[in-house]
């Protein structure tokens, strides 16, 4: 990152960085001079406290300039990030620790708020005289007269220890380490306790470049068209030149998140200012939005449904008034889920939004597709990278597996699942359609009834052994009393098999729960072009 971040210096150095917005919707911007004599000036204090390059610093902040000039100072020193969520209790802080340590390794420093205010002082209030911000940073402050020339030799080494850590910059280096799991994530509960995922930097900065080539307006529609027929391999094609101008993203997400942390990459990646947000008030992000000067956003479902409920509220109030909403280029929603509802809602107030997947094992987002009337939520693999489907069942539903330059090299504190040729094998089902990969996550493959999971494969699993079935579909449907409860429906190929006789054959299997509470059988059933069923059709049918 900081040879990106000093080649930025050179070009622009009095150009914006990065502006912060305040919660009273204050700004301020730092230029890249001064994110570079602020960094640089931290790093300098920590190696002088005896912190060496690859030493673990665990960071809990929450967004704001502190975050960004506490990453490019472990970035200039080699540190490697262990990034925690703010407000983490201390077991759940413990935790994390813990999952680090049993891989060997020691947190040589935490810096939270405190420790932050501690060390970067006045930093929201930068002094006009550039020797100031370094002797406030690096040097205790001084009462005495400095020695003439004393101030110009401190900037000028700050200058020169930052040209020579881009020149030892390692992008082959761990940068940062997150964590995933912790909430039952995973059939097999293997994510019921944290797991450490160390990223390179080369991981994060390729990423990030991937993601700037895919997501600039103009680029995705016409990848998505160049898209062969039943193809879900990118890599063969050329890189897709730039379409539009340098997208200017919002990075309202925590920055102790992958996709919050890529924000900042992509935009020193592609020598863009970004806006950093609290993400506590959606209005200041809307009215940034509003006068055009930002494109591009990154959001959870959470923080959309916020967005889109202000948008709502002043279109009731405002009769006729232009969604704020219709004025980005790239609304990209994050996470394993995605909320149809939402997205309906969002696409209703003109929105582009880009359904997406990704996970921290991959430096976040590896597939989207831009969402419309016809969407089916299928999604395609951004340039560079591969999605495929590993043990696919009858119906082509099998384990998603990626491999591209996100994509990381195992855990610290378990191990991974890779195929031989190098794929990550996620905890997601997945099945491919007409070119389009369609997730089938924890929403989709199970729901609730009467309080127990149902995981409607597990069904499929047992009615598809019955002599004469050619097909099973397994879907819930709602219910007043119970919220969801399953149906199946059934594809035979023996004439004379019928509903009740795969209940009888089947009963024995099923609890009062997961037994389907009807079971419909056709001769035939909608099938895609490469024969396997077709579940939106088949679904359609029962709407």
């Amino acid at each position: 990152m900081i040879d990106y971040f000093e080649s930025s210096v050179r070009i622009h150095p009095s150009e914006t960085f990065f502006t912060f917005v305040e919660h009273d919707s204050t700004t301020i911007s730092y230029t890249y001079w001064q994110a570079r004599l602020v960094s640089a000036s931290l790093a300098r204090r920590l190696q002088a406290a005896g912190f060496r390059s690859g030493d673990i610093v665990s960071i809990d902040l929450p967004n704001g300039p502190e975050f960004v000039f506490v990453a490019l100072a472990c970035a200039y020193c080699g540190f490697t990030m262990a990034l925690f969520d703010h407000g983490l209790s201390e077991p759940e802080r413990a935790s994390r620790i813990l999952e680090i340590e049993r891989s060997g390794r020691r947190i040589a420093c935490h810096i939270d708020e405190a420790l932050a205010s501690q060390l970067l002082r006045n930093v929201r209030r930068l002094p006009a005289d550039e020797s100031e911000i370094v002797r406030g940073i690096y040097s205790p402050p001084r009462h005495d007269r400095a020695i003439m020339g004393a101030d110009q030799d401190a900037i000028d080494d700050t200058v020169h220890f930052a040209e020579r850590e881009s020149h030892l910059f390692d992008r082959n280096a761990i940068a940062v380490i997150v964590f995933d799991g912790g909430k039952g994530q995973g059939r097999d509960k293997r994510l019921d306790k944290f797991v450490a995922v160390p990223l390179t930097w080369a991981n994060l900065l390729d990423a990030s470049a991937m993601a700037n080539d895919s997501l600039a307006a103009g680029a995705v529609r016409l990848w998505q068209e160049r898209l062969p027929l039943n193809s879900i391999n990118l890599t063969e094609s050329g890189r897709i030149t730039r379409l539009s101008p340098e997208a200017v993203w919002q990075c309202a997400l925590p920055l102790s998140w992958v996709d919050g942390f890529q924000v900042m990459v992509r935009s020193l990646v592609a020598r863009s200012p970004f806006r950093l947000y609290t993400g506590r008030d959606v209005e200041p992000i809307l009215c940034d939005s509003e006068r055009g000067i930002v494109s591009h956003i990154a959001v959870n479902d959470a923080l959309l449904q916020d967005i889109l409920t202000v948008e709502e509220w002043r279109a009731d109030a405002i009769p006729g008034i232009a969604s704020r909403l219709a004025q980005y280029r790239c609304v990209i929603l994050i996470g394993r889920v995605n909320n149809a509802r939402t997205i309906m809602r969002a696409y209703e107030l003109g929105c582009r939004i880009f359904a997406s997947y990704g996970l921290p094992q991959t430096s976040g987002t590896v597939a989207t597709a831009l969402m419309t009337e016809e969407s089916h939520g299928g999604i395609v693999p951004m340039e560079g990278y591969e999605l495929r489907i590993v043990d696919p069942d009858e119906d082509g539903l099998g384990r998603l597996s990626v491999r591209g330059p996100g994509v990381f090299g195992g855990y610290l504190n378990t191990r991974t699942a890779f195929t031989v040729d190098h794929f990550f094998i996620t905890d997601e089902k997945a099945f491919e359609q007409d070119g389009y990969i369609y997730v089938c996550n924890r929403s989709d493959n199970m729901f609730v009834s009467a309080g127990q999971n149902i995981y409607p494969a597990e069904i499929a699993d047992v009615l598809r052994h019955v002599a004469g079935v050619s097909g099973v579909h397994v879907f819930g449907v709602p219910d007043a009393r119970s919220g969801m409860l399953p149906i199946a429906v059934i594809e035979r190929s023996d004439p004379s098999l019928t509903a009740d006789t795969i209940e009888t054959l089947t009963r024995q299997w099923f609890s009062s729960i997961t037994a389907p509470i009807s079971v419909f059988v056709f001769d035939q059933l909608p099938r895609t072009s490469q024969g396997r069923l077709d579940r939106g059709a088949i679904e359609a049918i029962f709407r």
